[in-house]
């Protein structure tokens, strides 16, 4: 039986939840190749050797903590053993200001959302500091939403953001009163 001929036998013995399954990790090694080709911040060196151009070493469990293995290294099942110890978070690599907020991991979101209710400057200003636009603020506001079920954080940045421009606003009236 030919190599083709087994694929084909393969892939008709599969039930439909593992076609499904299958179809869901091929989009999510597709998604991952794909952002990591349009991402020129991101070095594509073997973990082990340091071979320029190496090809990804994927994850089940989570698809986006990868490495890069080379194909040499990826001949010996040691290697492949030793590369698990060196992957690394994929969104955290990345320049935010064009990154879609679905690829921004729970802590980041976590932390843009509360830091900036300690900041006490505008929102834009805040997003300029982070390098985000004000519409990635506002989804990851939505995002911080979904994920930590806090249905107020909305108005407290709403509400924060009025404090902090009617002291700026208080501050330059104050300012102009004086000439």
């Amino acid at each position: 039986m030919n190599n083709l001929n087994k694929k084909k036998s393969r892939a008709l013995r599969l039930s439909d939840y593992e076609r499904a399954l299958s179809e869901k990790y091929k989009k999510q090694r597709m998604r991952i190749a794909n952002m990591v080709r349009r991402k020129p911040e991101i070095k594509k060196e073997c973990c082990i050797c340091g071979n320029i151009n190496a090809d990804i070493l994927h994850n089940k469990k989570n698809p986006y903590m990868i490495t890069f293995l080379c194909k040499e290294c990826r001949a010996n099942e040691k290697n492949i053993e030793k590369a698990e110890h060196y992957r690394f978070d994929i969104r955290t690599n990345m320049d935010k200001s064009k990154l879609s907020t679905k690829n921004f991991t729970n802590e980041d979101v976590k932390t843009i959302v509360e830091n900036y209710l300690f900041e006490v400057i505008s929102i834009g200003a805040y997003c300029d500091k982070l390098n985000i636009s004000r519409h990635q603020f506002n989804q990851l506001v939505s995002r911080y939403n979904v994920i930590y079920n806090d249905p107020s954080i909305k108005k407290k940045i709403v509400n924060h953001a009025n404090k902090v421009n009617r002291e700026n606003l208080s501050k330059l009236a104050r300012e102009r009163n004086r000439i």
